[in-house]
């Protein structure tokens, strides 16, 4: 739980509890009290040099010290994500609703449009392959070209009127 846990942190506080409420619990104690002594008389003092070393029973005492401030402060900010939901929650669920609501609507209006523009496309494209034909036919009769003239004013004309009735339906 402290070992491997990054400075000013307790991973696996639920095993804590169960160790502090467990009867080995003491033993531990006073076994890491004993090895700071004895850890202490070992080491050699290196005169003016000094190392900062936080002995595991220190480590100990300053978690469980700090835990019932760690365990209110968790408590607090659980309580207040869980106000915070259901304060926000409904209204961000309904909101999401209608935001999924009209995205659904616009597809299906793009998707009319699409279809609808094929259509008209499609109908344009038509008509000036029917205009091409006739003008290729009435070439290849002769015809003279004010004559020819007035038949493609006739077909542009009929082109341009479906297109205007287009843009305007």
């Amino acid at each position: 739980c402290l070992l491997h846990a990054p400075e000013g942190c307790l991973r696996y506080p639920g095993r804590m509890v169960e160790f502090l409420d467990s009867p080995g619990a003491a033993h531990l104690l006073r076994y890491l009290e004993w090895l700071e002594t004895a850890v202490q008389e070992v080491t050699p003092s290196f005169g003016a040099t000094s190392f900062r070393t936080i002995l595991v029973p220190q480590r100990v005492r300053s978690a469980l010290s700090s835990w019932p401030a760690e365990c209110a402060l968790l408590q607090h900010s659980a309580t207040v994500l869980v106000e915070a939901l259901l304060l926000r929650g409904p209204e961000h669920q309904r909101q999401y609703a209608e935001l999924r609501k009209a995205s659904h609507a616009r597809q299906q209006i793009e998707d009319e449009q699409v279809s609808e523009y094929n259509g008209i496309s499609m109908d344009l494209e038509s008509a000036a392959a029917d205009f091409a034909d006739q003008i290729k036919q009435v070439l290849s009769m002769g015809i003279e070209w004010p004559q020819v003239a007035r038949i493609s004013e006739l077909a542009v004309s009929n082109i341009q009127q479906l297109a205007v009735d287009f843009l305007q339906n």
